[in-house]
């Protein structure tokens, strides 16, 4: 992924028990993965800033703190939680039918610009930035997915996390 991102949206679906994300850029592309509970559990640490299996820090000290405080607001009214719209101009560059992640790589971590891939199996996943307002907005979004799953995970104790606002 190589533009901004405009859109997050998550919705777990019952009947594939999993979690729906759809992440969609300003140049029209979608992503579309399953999130498992099992890759659930990997992501949790890493949107603290820590890596997924030895849950060491992935990011300074600084970069830490300004992740785990309240500086990072996180506006429910935001157009990023606007339900997006699939047109003639939108791109899915890795196809139309969801990828199912299970890796979780991270890219360029001693630069200003790093990077978190997120990957199937096999073939081609995406990458978004490793920063403390795309993870709190990552979080956020699957927390309000995460009830209805019924998975016996609770990301509020992990993050601090205002309660979930309400989504479209």
């Amino acid at each position: 992924m190589t533009d901004a991102i405009s859109n997050v949206q998550a919705t777990y679906e019952p009947l594939e028990d999993r979690i729906l994300l759809n992440i969609t850029t300003q140049e029209h592309a979608v992503y579309s993965a399953w999130i498992t509970r099992r890759y659930l559990k990997l992501l949790l640490p890493a949107l603290q800033g820590n890596h997924p299996r030895t849950l060491k820090p992935l990011l300074s000290e600084e970069a830490l703190g300004f992740l785990h405080s309240n500086s990072v607001e996180i506006d429910p009214r935001s157009p990023i939680f606007e339900p997006y719209e699939i047109n003639e101009e939108t791109l899915f560059p890795l196809g139309e039918d969801p990828i199912l992640l299970t890796k979780i790589a991270f890219k360029k971590l001693g630069s200003d610009q790093p990077l978190m891939e997120m990957n199937p199996d096999s073939g081609a996943g995406f990458e978004i930035p490793f920063e403390a307002s795309v993870l709190k907005l990552l979080a956020n979004i699957l927390q309000q997915a995460l009830p209805r799953a019924d998975w016996d995970l609770e990301m509020n104790q992990t993050f601090n996390l205002p309660e979930p606002s309400s989504l479209h």
